[in-house]
């Protein structure tokens, strides 16, 4: 039995109920709306097998099972990014073990800088798809077929149905929703002024140190994804505010109430599919 089993398994012994069927990953600083399910379950990451306890501020490190709009999901408080010591497999086991549960939608928060002035601190970016600057991948190495395919069809990464169903909760709800490429660089160090051009020619609309690895194994294990960014900052070179993580935690603080109604929304109305 490999670790996402023996994930699963740990994680099926302590719900408090039905099986999840999403998998909410928040970003940094976004850690309290997983505090708001019903009849939850809180387990530290350290105690389930193959997970990482985070390093990064902002990440707190546990896995809420419970109810939201009232159906079953998984909050996973923080992300184990590639920049640690976990390296770019720090995601693997979870999103495999959350697959090994049932769990086929994932709904993946980021925060982001963004190379579009019209997305200012506080906006939310839905991803429309991505370019991977990380030079790596968390599929690289082993053959993993119990899982999907060894070439994963990533033309559509972001589902278009469920990106469909969060512009008509933005619109329903009045929130302003930019949408957007999202450029994954390594970090931890943020992007030089040079960087960010070459990013922006490329066609990036912003730019962040995660999502990527999570969509590339989730798409592997056959889930469907969207994500929502939360822009902190504006890129290097585009403000003269100097970028670092602390303002990435203020920035998130500005978005926490419109992601919470949509977060809640499309949980409500996917389950109901």
């Amino acid at each position: 039995m490999d670790t996402a089993h023996q994930a699963a398994d740990f994680i099926r012994a302590n719900l408090p109920g039905a099986a999840p069927r999403t998998l909410i990953v928040l970003g940094s600083g976004l850690a309290s709306l997983g505090d708001e399910l019903a009849d939850h379950t809180v387990l530290e990451y350290e105690a389930i097998p193959g997970f990482t306890a985070p390093t990064t501020p902002g990440h707190v490190g546990e896995l809420v099972l419970g109810n939201l709009a009232d159906q079953p999901v998984a909050v996973m408080k923080g992300k184990i990014f590639s920049f640690e010591a976990a390296g770019i497999n720090g995601m693997r086991v979870p999103i495999r073990a959350m697959h090994l549960l049932g769990v086929d939608t994932l709904f993946y928060s980021a925060s982001v800088g963004s190379l579009i002035p019209e997305a200012d601190v506080g906006a939310l970016v839905m991803i429309t798809d991505h370019i991977n600057a990380m030079g790596t991948s968390p599929l690289l190495g082993e053959d993993e077929a119990a899982y999907g395919d060894k070439f994963p069809d990533m033309a559509v990464a972001y589902d278009e149905a469920l990106r469909n169903l969060v512009r008509k909760i933005a619109d329903d709800h009045a929130i302003p929703l930019h949408e957007g490429i999202y450029g994954a660089v390594r970090g931890p160090a943020f992007e030089t002024p040079a960087e960010v051009r070459m990013l922006k020619s490329w066609g990036v609309d912003v730019v962040g140190m995660s999502l990527v690895p999570e969509a590339l194994l989730a798409r592997h294990c056959g889930m469907r994804v969207v994500a929502i960014a939360n822009v902190t900052n504006l890129a290097v070179g585009m403000s003269t505010i100097p970028v670092n993580h602390e303002q990435t935690l203020q920035g998130a603080e500005e978005a926490k109430k419109h992601l919470r109604t949509l977060l809640e929304a499309f949980i409500s109305r996917r389950n109901a599919e």
